[in-house]
């Protein structure tokens, strides 16, 4: 591959120069922001649920309240970059992407409305380094996290869908090496169920709980009745640094579980935190038990794998405290609030996106 030091070399001075920065723009992808953008744009409008059929951009705009001339400028770019095709004047999501632009519960558009809601956030970056502090934390008037919550939760279905099954198959393989008939699963933060959807389908004779907060179940319902697992799948609403052990006993029926499992968490936590749900984790499963911690972990180097170290800083961006957590962090947190005398076994297994993994705690 040419580099910029080969034309410097090969070019003129003058040309040489400019062919160089051209090189640096093309390899560091300045310009390429345009098209997320758009996409963007077009998800957080609610373009996309006007496009199911044929409409011309007249109709998108009225049925909107956006300006026509500028509306249909921009469904034109959509369709240049492949996400529409236009007929006749009229525009419509291609039959290729009308699930996935679509308003069920394989539609990736909650995802990408919460990369737009990123998107602002990540602008202040700048900012958030010249202050040392987060986007939240500069700008306190800013208060949507309620308003984006049913958001949020559907697109960690959209992020959950490809991985799930993987864990469920590592809950498998290693709740047989410990011997364990799995009866109990709960599942810490489980947001939409994708994963306790996939428990119920991988151990037949379990019951599953999702812990998460109020208006969580609401989303994840939606969900779990599409699966049919309506009567293996139960709610326990509460924040999982709160709750108390009785509490979860008493809505549950169960006294502890065989496995507890928490996805992409974590992350969003202090230190301190993750050692009062690491705590909490240990205490509610059972002896033996399994704990499990889906999240994306950086190396001790905390440069690689490098999406984990990016995502550090989209934890940086948008929490007080929150941060890509290492595997060692763990395995450090882990020992340190353990208060039993069975000697644990603590384990890692990094899952096919190459960056995420689980954490392993056989108890």
């Amino acid at each position: 591959m040419r580099t910029c030091i080969d034309y410097n070399i090969s070019r003129r001075s003058g040309d040489a120069v400019i062919m160089g920065v051209m090189e640096l723009q093309e390899f560091m992808g300045l310009s390429y922001f345009q098209i997320p953008r758009i996409i963007l744009t077009a998800a957080e409008l609610d373009l996309f649920q006007h496009l199911s059929e044929r409409a011309t951009a007249k109709d998108v705009a009225s049925a909107c309240g956006y300006d026509p001339y500028y509306t249909e400028r921009l469904l034109n770019a959509l369709v240049a970059i492949g996400a529409l095709t236009k007929s006749d004047g009229r525009f419509e999501i291609p039959a290729s992407l009308k699930e996935a632009l679509g308003n069920g519960t394989k539609s990736v558009v909650p995802m990408l409305k919460h990369r737009a809601r990123l998107w602002r956030s990540w602008s202040s970056l700048s900012d958030i380094v010249r202050n040392g502090r987060g986007f939240y934390e500069l700008n306190p008037d800013i208060n949507d996290h309620k308003d984006h919550q049913s958001t949020f939760i559907k697109a960690m279905a959209a992020a959950g869908n490809r991985l799930a099954s993987q864990a469920a198959s590592v809950l498998v393989s290693e709740a047989a090496s410990m011997g364990l008939d799995v009866k109990s699963v709960l599942d810490v933060g489980g947001g939409p169920g994708i994963y306790a959807i996939e428990f119920a389908k991988a151990f037949p004779e379990a019951k599953v709980f999702i812990l998460d907060l109020p208006g969580a179940p609401d989303v994840a319902s939606e969900f779990v009745s599409e699966a049919g697992l309506e009567d293996r799948i139960g709610f326990i609403e509460g924040s999982a640094l709160e709750v108390t052990a009785d509490y979860v006993r008493s809505v549950s029926g169960f006294e502890s579980f065989d496995i507890i499992f928490s996805s992409s968490l974590s992350h969003s936590f202090s230190m301190d935190d993750i050692r009062g749900l690491m705590r909490n984790k240990l205490e509610w499963s059972g002896s033996p038990g399994l704990v499990v911690v889906k999240d994306f972990y950086v190396d001790d180097d905390r440069v690689s794998p490098q999406r984990a170290a990016i995502f550090d800083i989209n934890m940086m961006v948008n929490t007080m405290a929150g941060k890509s957590y290492s595997w060692s962090e763990m395995e450090s947190i882990t020992k340190g609030v353990y208060r039993g005398t069975r000697p644990l076994g603590l384990g890692r297994s990094v899952l096919d996106d190459g960056y995420s993994g689980l954490f392993i705690v056989r108890k």
